[in-house]
């Protein structure tokens, strides 16, 4: 046995190590290079950054790492105190190990160690530190994301270009570099582009009395709301949740501008404790424009990708400094490919001077390297270039602006640059120009998904969708790129105005289209078959406007069919773009509160509780999603783009998309396409060391099942695969139906092999052993035909796809004719095998089953059961008449039973003392079990004496009789011994007639005698 349980030992470690062993080919190898990161790593900051970059070292490590090395992350925490990051720091560049680093969080941490860094020739790059003396004088230190000098300027030009004020005021925080230096900043751009800033308030955030301070600022803003203009805070959001909420319980409605510090969760969640916060959640944060560094909803494809990655892996959603640290690693290992870096000890000096001279040598845009924020590259500062995004509270979730800044990347496709300039296209932004950039918030509602064709690989979507924006938005000019016929988006005439306002009245139930009038039926027919995109109603407040339109056309399924066949999905959707204007001038936005999906449901769960796929049947929603990207349009030869090396411009894509998968239980194709082969190679390695050491050392049970495994495990690696390769053009394309038709008969061929296999170690071989004969190998064979048998018409009918219906009556009619031949036969066999196998009933079980009298089983054979009565006589019961009985099984647990009697003492006795003498008298007699110990109960008073009831256990249920007499006499003796006389039961009969009952009666009735005289 302990050999079994050694040989089942280095059976798993086997396993592991070749599982393992595929592991690390597909890792990269042994060899390693290290990158350091530092960072608050206790906070939820530090853990995005550490997650951000691991989401981006799993991609490098899973490609096999680079130049063969798989790229290890060292973490440090630094806890946001400058004196601990000087001493990380200090300990990286003597360790020699990390080539490069990533962090910190407070500036005055990157600050700090940048002069450990800078002494000892380590690059560092900070994804979040925004003060300029970071990368001020260092040419060591580099950084992915805006600085606090660009923040400011950005700042006074939105309010002034963007959002046309004239007039600012500031209310900044005076003992802290941050709001200081933002608010210097601030006012010295905002006097260079006509931007007056009325007035200032500081304060000193350390001061004990900074709440009084701050109460005395509102109030004196309060007098001169009306020409104070904008208000920017330069502060951090602690200080920024007591002035917001002053200024809203004061009615202050001037609009607020806030820095990057205000775009977190701790800035939103500072008012939950405010009553007209918990009344109305935003309250007090709706309308205040804040700079970020990331907003999701305006990013590229690639930062949506991460974001539902990230989303998947960690189970949140990502901040907004997770991409920055991910493109900070993506930077790092640039370099690291381009400079071929080393990472060894001996070579670390001069690895981490390369990975610096790259860093600073992209000062291009050609050169940037696109990431998750944007193009990543340098000014002579080490400071990125990218724009800064603009987002505006709304219920406590940040959105975007409805008009951003973007930088203008190639002038030559600005004409007329003046006349840009007088149009507003384009503004001059710290001697840059920059689009100004219109964002129209898109929603839809998806009614239902219909007439699914997954061989033409169409289907018709029947949706309403909506637009908000700002200024003018031509929605004519949209272009469904997948629908196959064409869908023109009407706009409102002014003309017309009255109908729009009856329709903008009406509720999208109330829509035309589902209203028709009964004399329209034929053009509602008609449109039924045409594509159709008809207004419902437009809406105008405060300078947005909102339209809704009803759609229904047919569109094409935008995927691969083979990737389908693989897969077993089905992507279906639309997307559109503008016609004429580019990505620089139009962006469409996911309208994510427009459509309520800020709470805990998800798209596709909202998509399956409205059931927009009751009309397609083997089909279930799998994923959907919204999301905005670029694509590229041809310049079609218009000279102002001749210049552009690839002649073609990007343009804002808006994207739905709703994947479908099979709604079956069945798991073939669903192993990952790069896991595939390494299982297939593992599986087969186990499956043949499995069938080699059958029965010679593991029992045949054991390496059956593992055996099985290794087979299923086998084909479902295997059929990904040759399918896999089939796509690649590895193998002829034409292979795919041969190879999908293979695996769909071997799926049910090679379990019915298997099955068959595993009935001699669990049926045949556990019946010889009970019934001591081997089994007949007519009956061994008659459960494979019918396996084999099931498994045929499974390959007919859903490998092959055919009716089998006449196949089945026919052979089913052969069937029943030999069914009742040998039906007795057929159910006495099976009958035998419940008995043995459901009963658990052996040879020398003593049995009692309903209708016989009870004996000891001496013979189960594939017809009958004989069992040997007490009488000595054989009693033989067919199986069939077994079946559905109930059965007493004396010996199911082990040779014990218990047995008891009762008996009566003369009620003069103490009830204990009779106990301990009965309970004695039986642990004296040799047959009663010690343990458990014999039990005596006492009953209560009989008619004239003391019942009592024995209960004790004994071994050999075949002299039942011979032990309750021993027990019976031991009892017996005792209590003689003892002077404790048994009860013999006793009544007294009275008999009288009826006379004497009269008399007796009259003289015991003195009241009905005569009264005298």
């Amino acid at each position: 046995m302990k050999t079994k349980y050694f040989v089942l030992f280095g059976l798993i470690v086997a396993t592991l190590s070749i599982f393992t062993w595929f592991g690390c080919q597909n890792m990269g190898g042994g060899a390693q290079m290290h990158i350091a990161l530092v960072g608050p790593l206790t906070n939820p900051t530090g853990e995005s950054l550490v997650n951000g970059v691991n989401l981006y070292l799993e991609k490098i490590n899973k490609d096999g790492g680079i130049n063969g090395k798989t790229i290890v992350l060292d973490t440090f925490d630094d806890q946001n105190d400058s004196g601990k990051a000087s001493e990380i720091a200090l300990k990286i560049a003597e360790q020699k190990r990390a080539v490069a680093v990533i962090g910190h969080n407070w500036s005055s941490c990157s600050i700090s160690a940048g002069e450990i860094y800078k002494k000892n020739g380590v690059p560092a790059i900070s994804p979040i530190s925004t003060n300029a003396k970071v990368t001020k004088d260092n040419e060591w230190y580099f950084r992915t994301i805006f600085d606090d000098n660009l923040q400011g300027r950005f700042l006074a030009n939105y309010a002034k270009q963007m959002l046309h004020k004239n007039t600012a005021s500031i209310i900044f925080e005076e003992d802290r570099p941050y709001g200081n230096n933002l608010a210097k900043i601030f006012e010295e751009s905002a006097n260079e582009i006509g931007l007056t800033v009325k007035y200032k308030w500081g304060f000193k955030s350390e001061s004990k009395d900074v709440k009084e301070n701050l109460k005395t600022i509102v109030d004196e803003l309060l007098l001169q709301k009306e020409d104070a203009g904008i208000i920017f805070l330069a502060t951090h959001a602690v200080d920024g949740i007591t002035i917001v909420q002053l200024m809203k319980d004061m009615d202050i409605s001037n609009d607020i501008m806030v820095p990057d510090a205000f775009g977190n969760k701790r800035f939103s969640d500072g008012f939950n404790t405010y009553p007209k916060e918990i009344e109305n959640p935003g309250f007090y944060t709706n309308g205040i424009y804040v700079t970020t560094p990331m907003l999701y909803d305006t990013a590229n494809q690639m930062a949506q990708q991460f974001k539902e990655q990230y989303t998947q892996k960690y189970q949140k959603v990502p901040d907004r400094y997770a991409p920055f640290a991910y493109d900070a690693a993506m930077l790092i290992l640039e370099a690291v490919k381009k400079t071929e870096v080393q990472g060894t000890q001996s070579a670390i000096k001069e690895d981490r001077k390369k990975i610096r001279d790259y860093l600073a040598g992209l000062t291009k845009i050609d050169d940037a390297v696109k990431g998750l924020t944007g193009l990543n590259y340098f000014n002579d500062n080490g400071d990125c270039r990218k724009p800064i995004s603009i987002g505006v509270y709304r219920s406590k979730d940040i959105v975007s602006a409805l008009g951003q800044l973007r930088p203008v990347q190639y002038m030559n496709l600005i004409p007329n640059v003046e006349e840009a300039v007088n149009k507003e296209q384009i503004i001059l932004f710290d001697k840059n120009y920059m689009y100004k950039t219109n964002v129209v918030y898109t929603g839809i509602e998806v009614k239902s998904i219909e007439d699914f064709n997954i061989e033409k690989s169409t289907c018709v979507l029947d949706f309403y969708i909506w637009f908000r924006f700002q200024g003018d938005f031509d929605a004519d000019n949209i272009e469904f790129i997948n629908a196959l016929e064409n869908i023109e988006l009407p706009i409102p005439i002014e003309d017309e105005s009255k109908e729009v306002e009856v329709k903008a009245q009406a509720s999208v139930e109330e829509a035309p289209v589902e209203e028709a009038p009964a004399e329209e039926a034929p053009a509602v027919e008609k449109a039924a078959k045409e594509p159709t995109a008809v207004l419902i109603k437009e809406d105008r407040l405060k300078g947005l406007t909102s339209r809704l339109y009803h759609v229904k056309a047919k569109f094409k399924a935008d995927f691969d069919k083979g990737q389908e066949i693989v897969q077993k999905t089905f992507l279906v959707g639309f997307q559109f773009r503008h016609r004429n204007l580019g990505n620089n001038n139009l962006i469409y936005v996911t309208d994510v509160l427009g459509m309520g999906l800020s709470g805990e449901i998800s798209l596709a769960e909202r998509l399956k509780r409205d059931n927009i796929l009751s009309d397609v049947d083997g089909w279930a929603i799998d994923n959907a999603k919204f999301f905005q990207n670029t694509t590229p349009k041809s310049t079609m030869g218009d000279l102002k783009y001749l210049d552009i090396q690839d002649k073609f411009i990007d343009s804002s894509k808006f994207n739905f998309n709703v994947l479908l998968k099979a709604d079956t239980l069945s798991m073939r194709r669903k192993i990952p396409v790069d896991i595939a082969p390494y299982m297939a190679g593992g599986s087969l390695a186990l499956l043949i060391f499995f069938i080699l050491i059958r029965r010679r050392v593991l029992s045949f049970k054991i390496t059956w099942f593992f055996e099985l495994l290794c087979v299923c495990c086998f084909m479902l690696s295997l059929e990904v695969v040759i399918l896999s390769l089939a796509l690649e053009g590895v193998i002829a394309r034409r292979s795919f139906g041969m190879t999908l038709l293979t695996f769909s008969v071997l799926w049910w061929i090679v379990p019915a092999f298997w099955t068959q296999i595993g009935l001699d170690p669990f049926i045949w071989e556990a019946m010889r052993k009970q019934t001591g004969r081997p089994v007949p190998k007519v009956l061994r064979r008659f459960p494979a035909y019918i396996i084999y048998f099931i498994a045929g018409y499974g390959v007919i009918a859903f490998a092959l796809d055919q009716d089998i219906t006449k196949l089945m009556a026919t052979s089913g009619a052969v069937a029943m004719m030999v069914g009742l031949i040998i039906k007795d036969n057929i159910a006495n066999f099976f009958a035998s095998i419940s008995i043995i196998q459901g009963y658990g009933l052996k040879i020398g079980n003593w049995v009692k089953i309903d209708g016989y009298e009870e004996g000891k089983i001496t013979e189960i054979t594939k017809m009958a059961t004989s069992i040997k009565t007490r009488g000595g006589t054989i009693l033989t019961i067919p199986n069939s008449a077994i079946m559905g009985s109930s059965i007493h099984n004396y010996d199911v647990l082990d040779s014990t039973y218990n047995l008891s009697f009762r008996f009566e003492t003369v009620d003069s006795y103490a009830p204990d003392h009779v106990k301990q003498v009965t309970k004695d008298a039986l642990l004296e007699t040799e047959c009663v079990m010690k343990n458990p110990e014999p039990i005596v109960f006492f009953e209560g008073q009989g008619d004239s004496s003391a019942i009592f009831t024995v209960l004790f256990t004994v071994n050999d249920y075949a002299k039942k009789g011979l032990h309750k007499s021993a027990a019976w006499r031991s009892v017996w003796m005792n209590l003689e011994k003892a002077g404790i006389e048994l009860a013999t039961p006793n009544r007294i009969i009275h008999v009288a007639d009826k006379d004497s009952d009269e008399e007796d009666s009259s003289a015991q009735a003195p009241d009905k005698q005569p009264l005298p005289a």
